[in-house]
């Protein structure tokens, strides 16, 4: 007897193995993904420029980061023209407040630093992934720029407009291909923020979450064979769809919805060495996220040997994966330096 309605999430045309390079762009929940990534030791970057929503800024992004690649002076010059200052801070209309700073120059430098670190590992990428969160994107009035974050400056400085399904489709079929043609190892996967949005109402977000699915699902037509589809939106809304899974404001996922999903994601995208790799590497890495009572105490210490012993096993059969740094946590307890 079946109690909920299981998404079939399917398996993607292409797997993900030890250690391989991602970059997430996309709104929040890009984030709690990223961040279970990373903890299973890929090379993960998570949204160099700050959190994006909307897709066309998503896909300004993409772009600044491969363009940098190959004209970095030109893409300065356009970073430098993004940068206005407001509330005392100076800030950039393609970046989030938290790469704002009170100097000009520091502010520069830290966009273009996020822009080199996001187009270093584009270059080397096995997978792309993208979150769509919202179809509105808000646009400034004096230039017609699209902006990732309005930094808290005056609406009337901007006019808010929704995306249609075919200006989404077709930004991507004009950013996606000369990109695919010169990185033929990475791969694309999209999926729709589960996070619903109350500014515009519950209706309004729902019919922006459709418009959002439709997008993503013409993208994907056009480029089936570098492209898939996770459905985080579809299992949030029909698996979990009772209210304990979501946190007190009743919009966002709890941390135990974001596992279920990342869980599900696992299934989806890790080939059958990374599943191994993660069974062994969570055993360590969960031990070691743990505050013993009595850290002098001889059990933890072999616990912790034994720890080290593991963590030197997986660095041997996975040498290009970072543990270094965990091994060197272990010495430091075993020689009482915490």
């Amino acid at each position: 007897m079946k109690l909920i309605t299981e998404v079939e999430a399917g398996k993607w045309h292409s797997e993900l193995n030890p250690g391989d390079g991602i970059l997430l762009l996309g709104s929040c929940f890009t984030t709690e993904i990223g961040t279970r990534l990373a903890a299973d030791k890929f090379g993960v970057t998570i949204n160099p420029l700050g959190t994006l929503y909307n897709p066309i800024s998503i896909a300004g992004t993409i772009s600044l980061l491969y363009r940098y690649t190959t004209e970095p002076d030109k893409v300065q010059g356009e970073i430098e023209s993004s940068l206005f200052t407001g509330n005392g801070l100076w800030g950039s209309w393609m970046a989030s407040t938290l790469l704002s700073d009170r100097n000009r120059e520091v502010c520069l430098s830290n966009v273009i630093n996020a822009v080199r670190s996001g187009a270093q590992r584009l270059k080397d990428a096995r997978a792309l992934i993208l979150t769509f969160g919202s179809n509105h994107v808000y646009i400034k009035e004096n230039d017609g720029r699209i902006v990732a974050n309005c930094h808290k400056m005056p609406g009337k400085y901007f006019r808010d407009e929704e995306l249609s399904v075919e200006k989404i489709i077709d930004a991507y079929r004009q950013l996606l291909p000369p990109i695919l043609e010169s990185l033929p190892a990475m791969q694309i996967i999209m999926t729709v923020s589960p996070y619903r949005y109350l500014k515009y109402g519950l209706h309004d977000s729902e019919l922006g979450k459709a418009v959002l699915l439709l997008a993503e699902d013409g993208i994907i037509k056009s480029f089936g064979g570098r492209c898939a589809y996770f459905p985080s939106f579809e299992i949030m809304n029909d698996e979990l769809r009772s209210y304990r899974f979501y946190a007190p404001d009743m919009l966002h996922p709890t941390a135990q919805a974001a596992d279920i999903i990342y869980s599900r994601f696992c299934d989806f995208a890790f080939s059958p060495r990374m599943h191994q790799f993660a069974n062994e590497w969570r055993k360590v890495s969960g031990t070691l996220g743990h505050r013993p009572s009595c850290p002098e105490a001889e059990d933890y210490l072999r616990l912790m040997e034994n720890m080290k012993q593991k963590a030197r096993q997986l660095k041997e059969e996975y040498p290009h994966i970072e543990i270094d740094s965990e091994i060197s946590n272990i010495d430091k307890i075993l020689h009482y330096e915490i």
